[in-house]
């Protein structure tokens, strides 16, 4: 999993981008389930967690088909230093900085592995419109943390070139606290993209026309996704926790369509178990980001 921070996790997804929104999910849910309200810690000190997972994903941006996805979850963080998405962190699958981090605040930078990618084997319809591969991005985020709710923006770019462009997103996310071990949370959140990304996942150039059969379709920058995510926690003891949420999004603007377009709705599903090694993350801390959609 998802939703590619924190005292926990935080959101932010696109539909385009299928694994990235899954942990982004994944990500929110973590951050759901451990924020807490106290004095952030003055020292630095290391936590790692470690886990695996489950995620029911759509097969390509816009599919009407899913496939699941067995994941693992490594990440570890050092005063305001991380790798991976762990509780406390600004990145999903990243190495980065907090630049500026207080009691409500956080504002961090990160390269980031980007799982987003298209394959023509996905389905038919995509013969002849050629892969769309794996690339790394760099991104700034910002989050602002209360004790029952978190907000946050990120922006990531594809410093590859391989077409994914720009996203920007934005995310929200509430947490309920039912007892000491059970925390159920949910929020919504809305994705940017750049006319380069979707161009390469909705567009259909005239090249790609001829070989596909489809009708040529462009597209321009504005707004494509807009998600609800609802999930639980439950802390199984001070060191293992599991995890389930639930995801939709539907698309918005060419992306609704697009030829290559089969669902306006993208489902997502998800578990997740880990364990957590070293300190636990500071009460008070002002949460995180995932980098991504």
């Amino acid at each position: 999993m998802q939703d590619r921070m924190r005292t926990g996790f935080i959101p932010v997804s696109s539909i385009a981008m299928k694994c990235t929104s899954a942990l982004r999910h994944l990500a929110a849910a973590c951050l759901a389930f451990s924020l807490h309200a106290v004095a952030q810690e003055q020292e630095p000190k290391w936590r790692v967690s470690l886990g695996a997972g489950l995620d029911y994903i759509p097969k390509f941006p816009g599919s009407d088909g899913h496939k699941v996805f067995a994941l693992p979850f490594v990440a570890a963080s050092y005063g305001r230093f991380f790798f991976g998405a762990f509780p406390g962190a600004a990145s999903l699958a990243g190495v980065g900085v907090n630049l500026y981090q207080d009691r409500h605040w956080r504002l961090g930078a990160a390269l980031s592995a980007g799982l987003a990618e298209r394959k023509e084997s996905d389905d038919p319809r995509l013969q002849g419109l050629g892969d769309v591969n794996r690339t790394a991005s760099a991104g700034v985020a910002v989050a602002y943390t209360q004790s029952r709710y978190v907000v946050g923006a990120s922006v990531l770019s594809d410093i590859l070139n391989r077409g994914q462009g720009t996203l920007v997103s934005l995310n929200a996310l509430g947490r309920y606290r039912a007892s000491d071990r059970l925390t159920f949370f949910g929020g919504p959140g809305l994705t940017w993209a750049d006319g380069r990304y979707t161009q390469t996942f909705f567009g259909v150039n005239g090249e790609q026309s001829a070989a596909s059969g489809l009708p040529e379709f462009g597209t321009h920058p504005g707004l494509n996704s807009a998600r609800l995510g609802l999930g639980a926690g439950y802390r199984i003891d001070e060191r293992w926790s599991a995890l389930g949420f639930a995801s939709l999004s539907t698309l918005l603007g060419d992306a609704v369509n697009s030829p290559i377009t089969e669902s306006r709705s993208q489902y997502f599903l998800g578990v997740a178990v880990f364990y957590r090694f070293g300190e636990p993350a500071p009460l008070g801390d002002a949460g995180g980001f995932v980098f991504g959609q």
